[in-house]
């Protein structure tokens, strides 16, 4: 099994786009999109960066020589807007959209048989020189998956 890359960003695409949570909740879904700036584009907004690949080579053997990792990160963010009618501010908001994500990711570990699992999840701060705003709240989660080719 080899990693394309086409396809495995159609499915975490469709993965995301096709949650029921995130589509209610009204989330802009983009794939290599720049990163928003515009306050009034989006209460939601996720962002399906190119991925980064790693081929190692795991086996001397014929059949499965090189073992293949591939990263693809995806932006979250909401608007810093302060609602008094919410017991919860825009923060708890950023971390329930990541929960989503992760929640719709995690229901499609193999990302519809693209690669052979995905591994693991990591989350970080976006960088904030990329942005010189306070009227989002950023973040990001880099899935990490593997395959063998």
């Amino acid at each position: 099994m080899a990693i394309y890359t086409n396809s495995v960003m159609n499915s975490v695409f469709t993965t995301l786009s096709s949650d029921s949570t995130l589509v209610n909740c009204g989330v802009v879904i983009e794939q290599y999109a720049i990163l928003n700036t515009n306050p009034h584009n989006t209460l939601y907004w996720l962002n399906i960066l190119d991925p980064e690949i790693t081929i190692d080579g795991a086996r001397a053997n014929i059949t499965t020589p090189w073992k293949q990792i591939i990263q693809v990160t995806i932006q979250c963010q909401v608007q810093n807007y302060e609602n008094i009618e919410q017991q919860f501010g825009p923060m708890q908001e950023l971390n329930d959209l990541r929960d989503n994500v992760f929640s719709a990711v995690n229901s499609n570990r193999t990302l519809d048989d693209t690669v052979l699992m995905v591994t693991n999840f990591q989350l970080s701060p976006l960088n904030r020189d990329q942005i010189q705003s306070d009227d989002f709240l950023e973040s990001q989660l880099v899935l990490t998956a593997e395959a063998w080719a």
